[in-house]
């Protein structure tokens, strides 16, 4: 399997066909080199990966299935309005989607000194084939301070399997159907196309 270099431009490829792909996998080798932790500011983010549903840590993907993106954070101060958030991005930096962690009030109203907790997105990758990074960051107030609290940039590196027949293009797996009819046939007999002594 090999993925062209992610240049930031959508461009069209036609890859192989993998019917049944292998299950998804762990590349040691496959880390994030540009991975940047901001400073913490009473609370700290430690351990981002992703997981499959039943708790397997994976960086090869297979695209259009479901994982877990994971981290926990730790309060060394108390916290209020506390929201956990996520994001995908190209490898030239380009912003896919991502977002924040949902309950009743959209946030955690105290998150006390000494807590922690774990954090999880559950996703479809429905991403084209290539490399991909994550960032996750942890918000709220501490003391007379609002913003981030901690986070990191470029946290997990990984890539979506290339197991696709048809020509995409772009990054977003849309799961599109494409089907065509002829609704008119234009076809022409060789007598009735002029031919060059008669143009």
């Amino acid at each position: 399997e090999s993925d062209p270099p992610d240049s930031g431009i959508a461009t069209d490829s036609t890859i192989s066909t993998d019917p049944a792909p292998p299950p998804p996998d762990y590349e040691p080798g496959l880390t994030s080199q540009t991975a940047t932790y901001y400073q913490s500011i009473g609370a700290v983010i430690s351990n981002p990966r992703i997981e499959t549903t039943d708790g397997r840590v994976v960086n090869i993907l297979n695209p259009l299935e479901r994982y877990c993106y994971r981290y926990r954070v730790e309060f060394h101060q108390t916290a209020e309005v506390v929201v956990f958030g996520w994001l995908v991005k190209t490898t030239s930096g380009l912003e896919l989607g991502g977002g924040a962690h949902s309950n009743e009030e959209g946030y955690i109203r105290d998150a006390r000194a000494g807590s922690a907790y774990e954090v999880c997105f559950e996703f479809t990758a429905c991403l084209y084939p290539g490399i991909y990074y994550l960032n996750c960051g942890v918000s709220g107030t501490v003391d007379q301070y609002h913003g981030f609290l901690h986070r990191v940039i470029d946290a997990v590196a990984f890539r979506v399997r290339n197991v696709y027949s048809n020509v995409n293009a772009g990054f977003v797996d849309f799961d599109y159907r494409a089907v065509h009819r002829l609704v008119k046939s234009g076809e022409q007999t060789m007598a009735a196309m002029p031919s060059r002594r008669d143009e």
